[in-house]
């Protein structure tokens, strides 16, 4: 495929994992992706760590799920580093969160590949609906 800045699928009823393998692009958004488990997203990253994809800058996938993500799978050999949340809440926020319950689900990490460069990979899960994956890359 053709080296693109952006690449937006908005239907993947096409769309596997070794698709993936072939994309060569700076910036890819998956939404709906049906057929790219967490298993298949924990190879992309083993390969992206190991020098694959270096054009990749952002990766965002979407999936709709109805039951919680089992994040083990997706971090299993990762060697990923947790980052923790800054928690700074006024009184003020704190009373609203109160009346409206939220559930944080969002969780941050670091990942590193062989040719040093980091990237922070978020999970999120929104309950009843939606998974979310994203990767970004920083500059080495």
């Amino acid at each position: 495929m053709a080296n693109l800045k952006e690449l937006d699928l908005k239907s993947d009823h096409n769309v596997k994992f070794d698709d993936l393998l072939t994309l060569n692009v700076e910036q890819l958004i998956i939404n709906k992706a049906k057929t790219i488990s967490l298993r298949d997203l924990n190879r992309f990253f083993k390969l992206w760590m190991k020098g694959s994809f270096p054009r990749l800058k952002f990766l965002f996938v979407k999936e709709k799920t109805r039951t919680i993500p089992d994040w083990n799978v997706l971090l299993q050999g990762l060697k990923a580093k947790e980052e923790e949340k800054e928690v700074e809440a006024s009184e003020e926020e704190e009373e609203e969160e109160e009346e409206e319950p939220y559930v944080d689900t969002e969780r941050k990490f670091k990942i590193k590949n062989c040719r040093g460069v980091w990237a922070e990979l978020t999970l999120d899960y929104y309950l009843n609906y939606k998974c979310l994956v994203s990767l970004y890359i920083f500059n080495s």
